[in-house]
């Protein structure tokens, strides 16, 4: 068990600076098994293009057919995205970061824009690579 500081990095541009004091999230490991929580918020934001990330304890596994790959609802306070979508964060294998993408029936809308102010909730678990 322990926490980690969680970074933010945009997919192609932009920075993004987590607010000093709610940037800690939990993990717990149990053999490769990670449980992690938190609530994150965003202090400031710089010219973002593309996907948001948030850092991870562990990187994710690689197991065959894509099975470590996955993605789960989070709980979000003043992100803007569209009336009738979900925000979720979807993790691939091998990768260190979790990106954040609006979602309805059928449809994967993108992602929301950060901006100074957003929070976010989560408790997902993964499975790690070691």
């Amino acid at each position: 068990e322990g926490t980690w500081t969680v970074v933010a990095t945009m997919g192609d541009s932009g920075t993004v600076t987590m607010e000093s004091g709610v940037d800690l999230a939990s993990y717990t490991k149990i053999g490769r098994m990670v449980n992690v929580h938190g609530y994150i918020s965003i202090n400031s934001v710089s010219s973002p293009v593309g996907i948001l990330y948030f850092s991870l304890p562990y990187a994710t596994a690689n197991l065959a057919e894509s099975s470590a790959e996955g993605a789960s609802g989070i709980f979000t306070h003043s992100v803007d995205f569209a009336k009738g979508y979900a925000p979720v964060v979807k993790w691939g294998e091998s990768a260190s970061i979790v990106g954040i993408i609006v979602t309805t029936d059928n449809d994967n809308a993108g992602y929301p824009q950060p901006a100074a102010g957003d929070y976010y909730a989560f408790n997902f678990s993964y499975h790690a690579a070691t």
